[in-house]
This record gives structure tokens, C-alpha cells and sequence, in this order.
């Protein structure tokens, strides 16, 4: 689902432009599920656990890769700083 930003350095920007297109897709589909059950005669408390529990597997799941991205976004922040820092500071031997 995500595979293709998981490397990717993302803005602040971008990363938000990316949470609202992920998010949106998926907020349709779940709302749309909701308003089904709610349309139904009588509530089932089961199938609105269901539709609950894939919200907030999906929510995980979208949590868990922005992690990764933050996570890798600050890895190459610190390995750019750490490079200028090198060039800048001479070795001693």
C-alpha cells in the first residue's frame, strides 16, 4: 500500500499532501460503511465493531509508515549534517 514513499524524503508539505490523499480514499470507504449500517432496520453492534476495527487497523497501519518516513527523513538530516560537519572539521591524526 505504501512501498512507494517508504524511502522517499518527504516536506512537511508533501507528507501532509500524502496523509490527505491516503486518508481521503480511504475516509470515503469508511464512511460509506457506516452510513450502510446505520441505514440497516436494525443496528448490528458485530458489523459496526467490524467496520470500527478496520478503521483503526488502517489508521495503525498509516501511523506506523509515516513513522518510517519520519524516522528515515531524519536519518538522512543527520547523515547530511554529519557529512558538512566532516567536511568543514579536519580529521586530526
Amino acid at each position: 500500500m505504501f512501498e512507494r514513499t517508504t524511502n522517499a524524503v518527504l516536506s512537511g508539505e508533501d507528507l501532509g499532501s500524502f496523509l490527505e490523499s491516503i486518508l481521503r480514499g480511504e475516509e470515503e470507504n469508511f464512511c460509506r460503511e457506516l452510513m450502510e449500517l446505520f441505514k440497516e432496520p436494525e443496528f448490528s453492534v458485530m458489523k459496526f465493531e467490524g467496520v470500527v476495527d478496520r478503521i483503526r487497523v488502517y489508521v495503525a497501519e498509516v501511523s506506523l509508515h509515516c513513522f518510517q518516513i519520519l524516522v528515515g527523513n531524519a536519518n538522512r538530516h543527520l547523515t547530511d549534517q554529519k557529512l558538512k560537519v566532516a567536511k568543514v572539521v579536519p580529521h586530526e591524526t
